[in-house]
Formats: structure tokens, C-alpha cells, sequence
């Protein structure tokens, strides 16, 4: 068993539920987390501390999911793989050309998103 934890989790969603529920979940897990409520704060946290993977909501104020890809692929790499949760369905198509690794629907299962989790980084 490591010592440290297994990878460090950038979670961005503006449902403050939502993201009390991933990082706990993740924690329990293993996985170092930090959170933002909009693209906005996530690009300042991938600033401060890069994350090994990204799990992002698209539909928030401020800067959204698409705006926040967009400004992610602009930063100096390395780049973390992004797995989007979402309850948009039809407009995630465009998003694989920008980083995105997977799409999980709303509402999800959590045991599920872990082994999304899990995959993710392990192809990292």
C-alpha cells in the first residue's frame, strides 16, 4: 500500500453537492482532490498545482466546461486527461479534439466514475 496518494483529481462543477460528493469519494479512495466551481477557478488551480486528471462539468457560470478547454489546451503542458460529467448530451461531440478522455452522464454512478477514474490515469 503507497503512503501518498495515488494521483491528484482537479474536480470542477458548480453543484456544491456535487462536488462535496467527488471529494470524499475520492479521498476515501486514495486520491488527493481540489475542487473549483467554474472554469474560471480551474484554470487557476491547474496554474498552482497541475492535477493528473480532470473531472469537469460543462454547463456552469462564468467561464463553462467548453470555455474552460478551451483555455486549458492554451496552457503549457503537460495537459491531464479530462473526463467530463455532464447532463448535456448532443453538444459533448466536439470536445475529444480538446483533451476530453471520456464522457459520463448525469447522473452517474460513483462506483462507476471511479473506474473511470482508475482507466484514466492509468493510460495517463
Amino acid at each position: 500500500m503507497s503512503d501518498g496518494p495515488i494521483g491528484r483529481v482537479l474536480v470542477v462543477d458548480d453543484d456544491e453537492d456535487v462536488r462535496k460528493l467527488l471529494f470524499a469519494a475520492l479521498s476515501d479512495a486514495g486520491y488527493e482532490v481540489s475542487t473549483a466551481a467554474d472554469g474560471a477557478e480551474a484554470i487557476e488551480a491547474v496554474r498552482h498545482r497541475r492535477p493528473d486528471l480532470i473531472l469537469l462539468d460543462l454547463m456552469m457560470p462564468r467561464v463553462s466546461g467548453w470555455g474552460f478547454t478551451e483555455q486549458y489546451a492554451r496552457e503549457p503542458g503537460p495537459h491531464a486527461p479530462i473526463i467530463v460529467i455532464t447532463a448535456v448530451s448532443g453538444q459533448v461531440l466536439r470536445l475529444p479534439e480538446q483533451g476530453v478522455a471520456r464522457v459520463v452522464s448525469k447522473p452517474f454512478s460513483v462506483d462507476a466514475l471511479l473506474r473511470h477514474v482508475e482507466r484514466a490515469l492509468e493510460r495517463a
